[in-house]
């Protein structure tokens, strides 16, 4: 084919076109000569067409490259050619290339040769969640080629995209002779985990921190270091966006700038990632247990004033959990062994200037700089040393200096500062130089109300402002105007969060804050007044729990848990004993249900406040935490104490439900018939608490399931649920329905199949606690069964080890002899019921000896079952697990079909 002159370097409005091979490494490992000779041919069937389009090749990374169009028709037509080019080509044997395309338009900025902006990246993202022989494109090229009669496009729906804050609409594209290749996008980003989106793009060296972190996930741990505002979070923000398709069990983030405790480290972590405490285990043995066997990333933020207690509980998690890479963040390394240590540098001259121009133009709408401005603004951001936060608090000024007046006014303030011949400011003393100067420029009334918002732990909204900050010298009504000014001078930053706006200062800010407030005396007042006010806050929501709005204050529960947090440790320090159990009685149901263990250190540290006089409703919390620990002895004899509190009726009521389980646990069954008159009154009684009322019912049903008085207390649960309406309650409300149909006598196993399966998808749309559910639906499963029971045991299994919920697993263990045991895997069932057989049956009722006895029965005698069940008593339990399923996988493959 004759060459074609390279056409001009596209400039202003450019649509971006990225390629990359699919699959293209174990081709390379498999043949890497015939693969030199394909990347070759390749090479030349994409330039050819790109210069044919009009096309500027300007980068080649890996085995993609990245072109500019000036005209978004010709970046299509190129990318359909090209795939109707690879598709014509014949091959060597073995190795067909399937290239996907990523399309994105928008202005763009250039420097030295190269394209600087957003765009760039969105076109590269793009290409990042197409298949091979697919072209996706945003909503803005779809537009400039709609129309075109030899182009055709498939409406994609809104997709999230690694590093972009916002599902963005995307579009598919065929024609010219290209068939759209009817696939789902590959890596659309998953909800697994607690990952944070941004809220901005990510500004600085996407490629240098991409190969700075190309091997993370063989890592087990990396520290991202850095000075302060140099942007370790966004980049651990960044990397964990894309990465997050390398780990199936998700991203999770845990921002421990909130966290001044340092005994609240391993509580802080569990509650993030909603960890059930284990039976004879400590809180961090707890977390270890968790993350062991999850290929996860654990994202730990800000860590440096933590070390200490953070570095025994990473050291334990690295050591015992190979699959999960710890990223943390922090102004000097861990020292953990095997730590890979990163420094985030400051930003390059191009990125330097592309932040400066971005927050200059959020702060003054319309700001164009000229190339005068650019010299100063260039000056500006080598003067603050590249240093992201520095660039952006001087950045915010634009508004009422020019670039050329701003950077005069820092290099006075600066020069102040200078000390010793050299007549420089040392580097890591830049952040809080320019700290200082912003704050300085503050007038007296913007400096009190940001001073005194340092007492906030992570966000707040206005009106915690105003019930916190204001007084006779900040007017309540001045104080959204000058918190206003606060964020227009990015000394505060505001998000909007649903139907409200959150505010926040950043942790380099909130500290320094922190200091100012110390220097005025004010410290304790204003701990004091955010005390207050969280206790309220609490309690509003708890309040609402028992309630139809109750996801609603679920959700403001994890909003403001921060803000309770800090607000019960200052009470503690303070002595509060009786607000810090107004607190722990507000948000217990609200832990219960996200599994926030860290409540249980929040209730003893309030029992060691108040002693004898500690109220029923805090003896409950550490009752049922200590019930979840597996030290059963030590929950009886709390919730007794609990019970025994007649001026608490509500927490007497919790701690009566508490008292029923531990004792079934406990194999004190004989004590608990007294027990049943008290919870028949508690659920009754007008003077309990609705929410308890609600407890008392769910218990008592639990205890009669198997009698013939069940249908009257699942009546009665009914009775309580459509007075509260509550969707948590509602769930569960579901789950006895269907354990009431697998209980009757006979039992309706098609009706409890039909309910339990709508609990489950209740149960997950609302709560952390399905394992349950799942569990429930395959006994009634197998019990009838059905042909999908193996599939339906292994989902099971795994959404209850998955939680750790170990009661559960273990059940799910029974299921899973029986299925393997009736499919003649006598060795597997063999295996599996090894360590069963050394502890009661979990079954309720006379289901649990037939069901073990008839897996036992259909296993037979064999020579080698001592073996057998010897190997599974030997493996712990995580082994089991993963050898259950491996089992049952086994099983799913060689069945049928159908």
């Amino acid at each position: 084919m004759a060459s074609v002159e390279a056409a001009p370097r596209p400039a202003g409005t450019v649509t971006f076109l990225f390629t990359d091979i699919e699959g293209s490494t174990p081709l390379w490992d498999a043949q890497p000569a015939g693969m030199r000779l394909a990347l070759q041919r390749h090479d030349e069937i994409l330039g050819s067409a790109i210069a044919e389009y009009h096309g500027h090749i300007f980068a080649t990374m890996g085995d993609g490259l990245a072109a500019a169009f000036q005209t978004a028709g010709d970046a299509v037509a190129a990318s359909l050619d090209v795939q109707n080019r690879l598709a014509d080509e014949t091959w060597s044997a073995g190795i067909e290339l399937r290239v996907r395309m990523g399309l994105h338009t928008g202005e763009v900025d250039e420097r030295d040769g190269d394209y600087l902006g957003p765009p760039v990246n969105r076109a590269a993202r793009l290409m990042g969640v197409a298949n091979g022989r697919q072209i996706v494109m945003s909503t803005l090229t779809a537009g400039l080629v709609e129309g075109a009669s030899n182009i055709e496009t498939v409406d994609l729906g809104e997709v999230l995209l690694k590093g972009i804050s916002e599902p963005i609409r995307v579009f598919g594209v065929a024609g010219m002779g290209h068939d759209w290749l009817d696939l789902p996008l590959a890596s659309t980003q998953q909800s697994a985990g607690n990952l944070p989106r941004p809220n901005t793009d990510y500004v600085g060296d996407l490629a240098d921190l991409q190969r700075r972190v190309a091997r993370l996930s063989q890592a087990r741990l990396v520290t991202l270091t850095g000075s302060g505002g140099v942007g370790k979070t966004r980049a651990a923000l960044e990397v964990g966006w894309l990465v997050l398709d390398e780990y199936a069990g998700g991203a999770w983030f845990v921002d421990l700038a909130p966290v001044a405790d340092p005994d609240a480290v391993a509580a802080a972590v569990a509650s993030a990632l909603h960890i059930n405490p284990q039976p004879s285990m400590t809180l961090e043995e707890s977390i270890v247990d968790w993350c062991r066997g999850r290929r996860m990333l654990l994202i730990i933020d800000n860590c440096e004033h933590l070390l200490g207690p953070l570095v025994d509980l990473v050291a334990l998690i690295t050591t015992a959990c190979e699959r999960t890479t710890v990223l943390a963040t922090s102004r000097e390394p861990l020292g953990v062994a095997g730590e890979i240590v990163i420094r985030i540098p400051s930003l390059d001259t191009d990125h330097r200037r592309e932040l400066f121009v971005q927050r200059a133009r959020a702060s003054a709408g319309g700001f164009d700089p000229t190339n005068e401005d650019l010299g100063a603004i260039d000056a500006i951001c080598e003067r603050l040393d590249g240093i992201p936060l520095a660039i952006e608090l001087a950045a915010s000024r634009i508004r009422s200096l020019s670039p050329t007046e701003l950077l005069e006014r820092l290099t006075d303030r600066f020069r102040l500062l200078r000390s010793g011949p050299r007549g420089g400011i040392e580097r890591h003393q830049t952040l809080r130089a320019t700290v200082r100067w912003s704050y300085q420029l503050l007038d007296e009334q913007d400096r009190r109300l940001f001073d005194r918002l340092s007492v906030f732990a992570g966000g707040f909204d206005l009106d915690a402002a105003e019930q916190v900050c204001a007084d006779e010298t900040i007017d309540e009504f001045d104080l959204a105007d000058l918190l206003g000014d606060l964020v227009d001078k990015s000394m505060v930053t505001a998000e909007r969060h649903e139907s409200t706006t959150r505010y926040r200062l950043l942790e380099t800010l909130r500290q320094y804050g922190e200091e100012r407030l110390d220097e005025r005396d004010e410290t304790a007042e204003f701990r004091a007044r955010h005390a207050t006010h969280y206790v309220g806050v609490a309690a509003h929501i708890g309040q609402q729990w028992s309630s139809p709005d109750q996801l609603d204050a679920d959700r403001r529960f994890g909003r403001e848990w921060d803000n309770i947090r800090s607000a019960h440790h200052w009470l503690v320090l303070t002595g509060d004993g009786n607000a810090c159990a107004d607190i722990v009685r507000s948000v217990g149901c609200h832990a219960w249900a996200r599994v926030r263990s860290e409540v249980r250190e929040w209730a003893e540290r309030t029992r060691g406040l108040l002693g004898s006089e500690c109220p029923a409703s805090v003896l409950s919390e550490i009752a049922y935490w200590t019930y979840m620990d597996g030290n059963w002895t030590d929950a009886i004899d709390l919730a007794q104490l609990a019970v025994a509190d007649t001026s608490d009726l509500d927490g007497a009521a919790l701690g009566r439900s508490y008292l029923v389980f531990a004792l079934q646990s406990a194999a004190r069954a004989d004590e608990i018939p007294p027990l049943i008159s008290g919870l028949a009154s508690a659920t009754n009684d007008p003077a309990v608490d609705s929410d308890q009322r609600w407890r008392s019912a769910w218990t008592l049903f639990q205890c009669l399931m198997t009698t013939p008085e069940a249908g009257a207390t699942l009546q009665g649960l009914v009775s309580i649920s459509e007075e509260l309406d509550v969707p948590i309650y509602n769930a569960e409300l579901q789950r006895m329905r269907g354990l009431a149909h697998l209980s009757a006598q006979p039992p309706d196993l098609g009706a409890s199949i039909t309910e339990l399966a709508k609990a489950i998808e209740m149960t997950e749309a609302v709560s952390q606690r399905a394992s349950w559910a799942h569990i429930n639906l395959a006994i009634a499963v197998v019990l009838a069964q059905e042909p999908n029971m193996t599939a339906v045991v292994r989902s099971s299994v795994t959404a209850a080890y998955d939680g750790r919920n170990w009661a559960a697993t273990a059940l799910g263990m029974e299921l899973t002899a029986h299925v393997l045991a009736h499919a003649g895997c006598a060795e597997e069932a063999e295996t599996v019921v090894g360590p069963l057989l050394t502890r009661p049956p979990g079954f309720p009722g006379d289901m649990a000896d037939a069901f073990r006895a008839d897996i036992v029965d259909t296993i037979g005698e064999h020579p080698d079952n001592e073996a057998r069940q010897a190997r599974g008593r030997a493996m712990d339990r995580h082994d089991m697990v993963k050898y259950a399923l491996g089992a049952l996988d086994g099983l799913i493959a060689r069945s049928p079909p159908g």
